[in-house]
């Protein structure tokens, strides 16, 4: 199963609607920018930078854009 950490109203959510089109199964993880969820010591062990978006794919962590969504692409080709 994959996880993504995301933030609406932020570039993590090309991903979200990119995994929703292609039909790929995900948790969401809606994270806050007002709160803390970035600056969490749970979500830092995942992401250190404490950006998101951030997909876990087998509990791995891989967390730029453009790398999510080629992956992505490929997922279904």
């Amino acid at each position: 199963m994959l996880t993504l950490y995301f933030a609406p109203g932020a570039s993590s959510m090309a991903v979200h609607i990119a995994l929703h089109d292609i039909g790929i199964a995900f948790e969401g993880k809606p994270m806050s920018f007002k709160g803390s969820d970035l600056r969490e010591p749970g979500y830092l062990s995942l992401n250190p930078e404490g950006k998101v978006p951030t997909l876990l794919i087998d509990g791995r962590p891989l967390t730029e854009v453009a790398a999510i969504l080629v992956l992505s692409r490929a997922a279904i080709s």
